[in-house]
């Protein structure tokens, strides 16, 4: 194909258009002068195109076209029955041609007069058609959506130098260091897509979404009069500033995913996974403008520019407590947050992808969220009722059923160190602080205490309930590490049970204000301190863990543990003891504890689980320090066996611990203990 007849090659691959197009410029046919400066976007279905949508530029263009004949032509060219054609003005603004501003105030987004105009995203996402048999149905349109936002960086800097031009000084960039969704409209299967601007047809953040988020900051930190001033109210009329929209610098659209592994049915939480894949912008970049009224000054306006990184610093957009929307850390107020420095090396840490298979490693802070709301559970469960928990699980983290709830807890990660594997036989590496915000300092505490527990009792990311080590011949590199710099606990029983009941108290202490709270708005207050049986279920049906009497904790010494960044060759050493550790090759060793392997089948699914359902028993290595010499003290695996009390096998892998030398620490969680 000639570099010109490539011009009209359809969006999509194996186009019916194109060859249609080159016979009738062969020809110079008087339908070819009509169709010349058209571009076209085919619809298929099962691999067959079933309509084909055509832009024109202008309203002449558009009147000069006879859609129905130009259906006739198309269908005999190709000997098809029918083709549907949709004729429209396509509004999209060129994304190649340079800007040539007409005013300084208000510069065109211009376009070229080029025969093909890439879409942009919004015109991929409403022209690529449902795959209703594939595991993710809308996957191939976001994916459309994001190659096509790609391939046109010029809009974004064009829009940039518009914002720039139309505020005048009165513009700041922000940075967001991880990811932003400010929701728009509902999407495919109800996913909350992105907003994107109906004539260009790129995401971006609307001025009311701003204005929102800044008016919230200043009234929460310079009171009700300064917001009502600066952004007006109904009685008093209009403020002394009016937001612009914001644009991104360049292409940030990206494909996302929540994917809740454990949900609420009935009295029981349930073990689930759930992937929903949805768009958002992957550190985006914002140039924000703003403009006086006339109302407004110069002092009111610079006043204001100067707090918006801070207002923005806690939160932008929707899932803020779970880390989206979070700009410039480093401003965010040392009296409501808790910063924990950390470190994670992974053979994994998934979920930006709804597809499985596809193994795309990237921190989240929702897995640090993940964390902690399982911990949650499993100490609130041996505390209070169900029905009383999910209360509680929504108070803290938040909830959309059965009403939707804001959550009291805000976290957010600032990695200063991120290192991606580009060899499967070796970890990834993150190290950076984690922050837990909220605005009581019960709250925080509580969630600090259940953080720490969390590093010590499991992982982060793929493979959490295991220690870092290598497994053959499936799945290679698996589990993971992560610690809190300044808090890990020793392998002593009066260290751990002390801070067993510190974490008991710290939940009985937030939930009696969780109590007050609810009686000052008021709303219903009872919590019954009486927990259910908290069985972890079986093979068959995986329930949410419990740290009650039926579970049991145990410390085991080992003192041969490496330390991780000792290991060099993981394909080599990741299999021996000394990096497995004593209380995995335990079970390894074992097939009533291992889990079952996919391959061979061999295992026991109700003591180490399967590729299906999570192990019943999490190990975690520990690596404590001594605070005087600056040393390693004596290195152990933490094991929690869920469920173990009436199983004979799980009780088998306990007292099997035991015999190797392991320390088991009461769980005294109940509120009577």
């Amino acid at each position: 194909m000639s570099p010109k007849q490539s011009q009209h090659k359809s969006t999509f691959p194996d186009d019916l258009w194109t060859p249609f197009y080159d016979a009738q410029k062969k020809a110079q046919s008087k339908l070819y002068q009509k169709i010349e400066a058209l571009r076209c976007v085919e619809q298929k279905r099962n691999g067959k195109t079933v309509s084909l949508s055509l832009y024109v530029e202008t309203q002449a263009q558009f009147k000069q076209i006879d859609v129905r004949h130009l259906e006739d032509k198309f269908s005999t060219f190709h000997k098809l029955t029918a083709t549907k054609i949709h004729l429209a003005i396509d509004p999209t603004p060129n994304t190649t041609a340079p800007q040539t501003p007409q005013t300084p105030q208000t510069p065109p987004i211009t376009r070229s007069n080029s025969h093909r105009l890439t879409p942009l995203p919004l015109q991929a996402l409403n022209h690529t058609l449902l795959d209703l048999n594939a595991d993710s149905p809308s996957l191939a349109a976001m994916q459309q959506a994001i190659a096509a936002d790609q391939k046109n960086p010029a809009i974004y800097t064009q829009l940039t130098k518009r914002t720039q031009l139309l505020a005048g000084k009165f513009h700041c960039t922000i940075e967001f260091p991880w990811r932003l969704q400010v929701g728009g409209q509902r999407g495919f299967d109800e996913r909350l897509l992105p907003a994107f601007h109906p004539v260009y047809g790129v995401p971006y953040v609307t001025s009311s979404s701003i204005r929102g988020a800044v008016r919230a900051w200043v009234k929460r930190t310079q009171g009700n009069d300064k917001a009502d001033r600066l952004f007006g109210t109904l009685e008093n009329g209009v403020g002394v500033v009016q937001f612009l929209d914001a644009y991104p610098t360049k292409p940030c659209l990206s494909l996302d995913t929540a994917t809740p592994l454990w949900k609420w049915v009935d009295a029981n939480v349930q073990y689930s996974p759930e992937p929903h894949g949805m768009l958002s912008l992957w550190r985006p970049i914002l140039t924000i403008g703003i403009q006086p009224t006339a109302r407004g000054t110069e002092s009111d306006i610079r006043q204001l520019l100067n707090w918006i990184p801070q207002a923005l610093s806690e939160g932008l957009g929707s899932r803020v407590s779970a880390g989206y929307g979070q700009a410039t850390i480093e401003l965010r107020s040392s009296d409501t947050t808790k910063k924990y420095a950390f470190s994670l090396r992974t053979a994994g840490i998934y979920g930006a992808v709804p597809d499985r298979k596809t193994k795309q490693t990237e921190f989240r802070p929702t897995a640090v969220r993940g964390v902690l709301r399982y911990w949650f559970r499993a100490v609130a469960l041996a505390m209070y009722s169900p029905a009383s928990v999910r209360k509680l699980e929504a108070e803290m983290f938040g909830a959309i059923e059965p009403k939707t709830t804001v959550g009291a807890l805000t976290i957010t990660t600032d990695l200063s160190v991120e290192r991606i594997s580009q060899s499967s036989q070796k970890p990834h590496y993150f190290e950076g602080d984690i922050y837990l915000s909220a605005l009581d300092e019960p709250t925080r505490h509580l969630a600090g205490l259940l953080l720490q527990l969390g590093s010590h009792l499991g992982g982060l990311g793929n493979g959490s309930r295991r220690p870092l080590h290598w497994n053959e011949p499936h799945p290679g590199l698996r589990g993971g590490h992560w610690e809190l710099e300044d808090f890990i606990w020793e392998c002593d029983r009066v260290v751990w049970s002390e801070k067993i009941l510190k974490l008991r108290d710290a939940m009985r202490a937030w939930v009696t204000l969780c109590i007050k709270r609810w009686s000052d708005l008021g709303l219903e207050t009872r919590i019954d301190a009486i927990p259910g049986n908290g069985s972890p279920g079986n093979g068959r049906q995986r329930y949410q863990d419990v740290l009650n009497a039926r579970s049991r904790l145990l410390l085991l010494p080992d003192r041969d543990l490496k330390l991780l960044e000792e290991v060099q060759d993981w394909k080599m050493n990741g299999m021996k003891d000394t990096v497995r550790g004593k209380a995995l090759s335990l079970m390894y060793g074992n097939l009533k504890f291992k889990g079952v392997n996919p391959h061979s089948k061999q295992g026991n699914v109700e003591v180490g689980g399967s590729a299906s359902t999570p192990a019943f028993a999490t190990i975690s290595s520990n690596f404590p320090f001594d605070d005087h010499s600056d040393v390693t003290a004596v290195s152990y695996q933490a094991v929690v066996i869920f469920g173990a009390q009436g199983h004979t096998q799980r009780t088998a892998f306990a007292e099997a611990l035991i015999k190797e030398g392991a320390i088991e620490i009461p769980l005294q969680f109940a509120v009577n203990s």
